[in-house]
């Protein structure tokens, strides 16, 4: 089409985005790692060694957290070297500033960290494997659009708010 005009720049957000697609395998990860122990058995053992609860909780959170921040820095990280690898020889300008690429990294483990924590609480509540993967895809990937399609303004502006919150943009 000759009236399109071809993208002359890209900012370093547009490859950050994946992340958010991540996040719903992460969610996955984090209830199967609360939900399996119940299934198995094992959670009994867990218990046995530590009769309260609050501090197998407090580790599992830890884990998945520190693993969720792990993953969501590392692989936004990646994704804007990449981006910027591929895009060098094209004629398309793509200029990495190394302190957003820290705030986008930075940003982007937090929110894999907080996904990864919210989805263990799901799945330590309900125990249930397909019950803990379905809330939090939901939550996650499926009732944003739906608001954000509703068309109401002040339902637009708070799932915009929302994700500029999340994602620091």
């Amino acid at each position: 089409n000759p009236n399109v005009e071809p993208i002359a720049s890209v900012t370093e957000l547009r490859f950050v985005d994946t992340v958010l697609w991540m996040a719903i395998v992460f969610a996955v990860v984090a209830v199967l790692f609360a939900t399996t122990e119940f299934s198995s058995g094992q959670i009994e053992l867990s218990f046995l060694a530590t009769p309260k609860r609050v501090p197998v909780v407090l580790a599992k959170s830890i884990v998945i957290g520190v693993l969720g921040f792990l993953v969501g820095a590392i692989a936004s990280t990646i994704a804007m070297f990449v981006a910027f690898a591929v895009l060098y020889t094209s004629d398309v300008t793509y200029e990495i500033d190394l302190p957003d690429v820290a705030t986008l990294a930075a940003a982007s483990g937090l929110f894999m960290a907080l996904i990864g924590i919210v989805s263990l609480a799901f799945g330590l509540l309900v125990k249930n494997v397909i019950v803990g993967i379905a809330v939090p895809v939901l939550l996650f990937s499926i009732l944003p659009s739906i608001l954000e399609s509703i068309g109401n303004d002040v339902v637009t502006t708070i799932v915009q708010l929302i994700l500029a919150f999340v994602l620091f943009v």
